[in-house]
């Protein structure tokens, strides 16, 4: 393999050289998970300003401006013009010639932000190239990332890859891990890395600290300026089969986060008034709340084997473990809508905002917390509890309604 330097030669933009047969043969797969993502995203909008759009392709031309947020699905993206509010993207790449007034979420295979963006980037993709200007930080998991010659980011970086090359600027902090790290850009702030390989060119500049965890030295270029102190400390090298279960441990986690992403906006979309009265359950009765989802978590194996006895209650049996699995998968997304409409009415938004864009925002600070060491696990337990218990009596409520009033009378979910 070659290095990164004559990798992402050029004007970092190799990526897109064949979007040309894409035109003529997208993926039939990809277009019914960006349209499903699509529906989904317009089920949930409560915003007015926020537009959606979904397609094979969409262009924003040169001189065209779009007012307030927008949201795309397709398969490709190519933005010259100008989004006055944020760019919220599921697809497959996005070139990014023109402006994003705020800020930048975008889940993709490859993304190229060739133009400017004014706040913050949040990016999950296979390729991230920045040769334009970021207003503010870079938050990134790749596996390819390049800060290209004229690339400029004004805030911070933190970035989770396999591969980093940075020659352009960055005017804070960085935080990078990953596999290859590579430096020939000017860095003004302090820089921490955790990678199996450090390397700094010539060209190379970082105005404050540099701290590396590695379990080799860097290679440190003549001509490589660092004006603050370098402190190298040593690690033991990853086998190659623990970075491979690493690496998958990651994509399971990531894959779950965007299942649950897209299943709680399916399910505020669908059931925003049920969604809603699960989230208040949780608010008003916690503690009943954590009691039935525990009581759920003990007796729901049981009761799934004790059918399993019979031939005759097998097919039960799967079932109650089939509701038992999906209710303790779903309880996450309750908890997360009722975290996110918490922090979203702290900052006055509330009402201003989607349902989709609290449960993103729920689900991040419940990954967050459920990550913490040594309470993360607690926390997670009794998220759980919580979600799971408020799911089972807000539904047992809903079917005793139904029952009780008849399925015309009683509210829908």
């Amino acid at each position: 393999m070659g290095s990164p330097e004559a990798k992402y030669s050029a004007s970092d933009s190799h990526v897109f050289a064949n979007v040309g047969p894409y035109y003529r043969n997208a993926e039939q797969t990809q277009m019914k998970r960006a349209l499903l993502w699509m529906l989904l995203l317009s089920l949930c909008g409560q915003a007015q300003a926020t537009q959606f759009k979904a397609g094979q392709v969409e262009l924003v031309s040169r001189y065209q401006t779009v007012e307030g947020d927008l949201a795309v699905a397709c398969g490709l993206m190519k933005l010259d013009g100008a989004v006055n509010g944020d760019l919220i993207t599921a697809l497959r790449t996005l070139n990014l010639t023109g402006q994003v007034g705020n800020d930048l979420w975008a889940v993709a295979r490859n993304v190229l932000i060739a133009g400017q963006v004014g706040d913050d980037v949040r990016v999950l993709a296979d390729s991230l190239i920045v040769t334009g200007r970021v207003g503010s930080d870079v938050t990134a998991a790749c596996r390819h990332f390049v800060l290209g010659e004229t690339g400029v980011v004004e805030g911070a970086l933190a970035l989770a890859c396999e591969q980093a090359f940075l020659r352009g600027r960055l005017v804070q902090e960085a935080l990078i891990r990953g596999s290859r790290i590579n430096i020939a850009g000017t860095i003004d702030g302090d820089v921490k890395l955790y990678a199996d390989s450090v390397a700094m060119l010539p060209s190379a500049r970082i105005s404050g600290d540099l701290v590396y965890t590695s379990p080799n030295l860097a290679d440190i270029a003549p001509g490589a300026q660092i004006l603050g102190t370098t402190n190298w400390i040593s690690s033991e090298p990853r086998p190659k089969l623990a970075r491979q279960l690493a690496a998958l441990t990651t994509a399971l986690r990531l894959a779950l986060f965007f299942g649950l992403l897209i299943c709680g906006a399916l399910l505020v979309g669908l059931f925003p008034q049920w969604a809603n009265a699960v989230s208040r359950t949780i608010a008003d009765s916690p503690w009943v709340s954590l009691g039935v989802g525990l009581a759920f978590l003990i007796c729901g194996p049981i009761v799934a084997i004790l059918l399993g006895i019979s031939v005759a209650g097998i097919p039960l049996a799967v079932f109650v473990g089939m509701m038992y699995a999906l209710f303790l998968y779903a309880s996450r997304i309750f908890v997360a809508l009722l975290v996110g409409r918490a922090i979203f009415n702290r900052l006055r938004k509330a009402q201003q905002t989607s349902s989709v864009l609290a449960v993103l925002l729920g689900l991040l600070v419940v990954s967050v917390l459920s990550n913490l060491p040594h309470l993360g696990r607690i926390l997670a337990l009794l998220i759980a509890l919580a979600g799971t218990g408020a799911l089972v009596l807000s539904t047992y409520r809903l079917l005793t309604q139904k029952r009780t009033l008849g399925p015309d009378q009683a509210p829908s979910a």
